[in-house]
């Protein structure tokens, strides 16, 4: 996981990488994307710019990416061309209250916080527990936190995952290696993406 306290930081220190420089642009545009609109760049960048259901002025239907909503990020992840960021619990992961952690293989997930407060839950996926296989067709996988042994007294979930919460103007990358999901408490407008692992792309854009 790479945190950046600002765009500015997040611009000097890969700013000069192509693609990164083209997920700048698209974070710098997005106040002129529609909420809930998935945009890309060829398969190579994808971005969807998020909002509280108070300024979704649309039709107003929240438009979040939390594990609240599941009926409407569900309707959102039948785009292959933005899953992989949108962490959408499984029904026995709902029943058990431990909502999964997504990770993808072909793209590294990018958020960014613009205005409110981002809480994140990630982990390595080698600490984790998949709870389904992986999918090539949509390039996501779900995990969720391995249960306590058995001779625990609450045969619970164990934590084990770290947090971080962005504040307006951070930016955060996780990596393939890592899966991630965003609390169901967190209001915020801002911009999710999925950006290539590839280093050359974008040809002839």
């Amino acid at each position: 996981m790479q945190f950046f306290e600002n765009l500015s930081q997040f611009r000097a220190c890969l700013g000069k990488v192509r693609k990164w420089g083209r997920t700048l642009e698209a974070i710098e545009d997005s106040e002129k994307c529609l909420p809930g609109v998935t945009y890309s760049v060829g398969d190579s960048l994808t971005w969807l710019r998020t909002v509280p259901v108070e300024k979704n002025n649309v039709n107003k239907k929240p438009i979040m990416v939390g594990t609240q909503f599941p009926s409407l990020v569900g309707n959102l992840a039948d785009d292959d061309s933005f899953a992989g960021i949108l962490p959408i619990p499984s029904s026995d992961e709902q029943n058990n209250h431990a909502p999964a952690l997504v990770a993808s293989r072909r793209y590294l997930s990018v958020i960014y916080c613009e205005q409110g407060k981002i809480l994140l839950e990630w982990a390595p996926i080698n600490e984790l527990r998949a709870i389904t296989e992986y999918s090539d067709l949509s390039d996501r996988q779900y995990f969720t936190r391995p249960r306590l042994t058995s001779n625990s007294e609450d045969g619970g979930y164990v934590s084990g995952l770290r947090t971080v919460a962005l504040e307006p103007g951070n930016l955060v990358i996780f990596d393939i290696t890592e899966a991630v999901r965003i609390d169901s408490s967190s209001e915020f407008t801002g911009v999710t993406l999925r950006v290539t692992v590839e280093e050359n792309f974008f040809h002839n854009k």
